[in-house]
């Protein structure tokens, strides 16, 4: 019971964690959505591309190069080589999950972000140990927020008109901005 009760506070403790990025993942999230239903993704599509493909700059990718009406392949390897930094990440966090199984070391670093990366680097820097539990709720809180703000990003866009909507593109670049004067 005791053991349980650590895992909750450490999940709690995880999700808590997560809300510094929220904003970002809001911004990012509602911008892929629009702009991935500008560009003829229906909203089902839009919430499955947010639920699997989970990435900010590839689902951008995704949705520049369906518009161009380029091969499955050279999407597919766009996107791979967009995101082989997450292997580097998770290979440099790993060795904070001490005593955690492959399995579960495996589903921790498929929902690995930027932003999770950073916010976990903070910790294992602080704490010398990541738990499972605690890298599972800052996942789970920033999986779900992009997950929302994706199809609330799509509904909006479905009701303006796409000329307004163009200036979302520029959404990441604007947010790289920010982050670098605010630093």
């Amino acid at each position: 019971m005791f053991e349980q009760r650590d895992s909750i506070k450490e999940f709690v403790r995880g999700c808590k964690a997560c809300i510094p990025t929220l904003l970002a993942y809001w911004s990012i999230g509602f911008a892929s959505g629009a702009v991935a239903n500008i560009s003829g993704l229906s909203h089902m599509q839009v919430a499955f591309a947010s639920l699997f493909l989970y990435a900010g700059a590839g689902q951008f990718v995704l949705s520049s190069m369906l518009q161009s009406h380029l091969t499955l392949f050279a999407i597919w390897s766009s996107i791979f080589l967009l995101n082989i930094r997450y292997v580097l990440m998770s290979t440099y966090l790993s060795q904070y999950f001490q005593g955690i199984s492959i399995p579960k070391k495996i589903l921790l670093g498929s929902q690995l972000t930027d932003e999770t990366f950073g916010v976990a680097s903070i910790e294992a820097k602080e704490k010398k140990h990541i738990t499972f539990f605690w890298m599972f709720g800052l996942n789970i809180v920033a999986y779900l927020n992009w997950f929302i703000a994706n199809i609330f990003g799509s509904v909006f866009a479905s009701y303006i008109r796409s000329s307004y909507i163009n200036i979302l593109s520029y959404s990441l670049i604007y947010v790289y901005r920010f982050s670098c004067d605010n630093n």
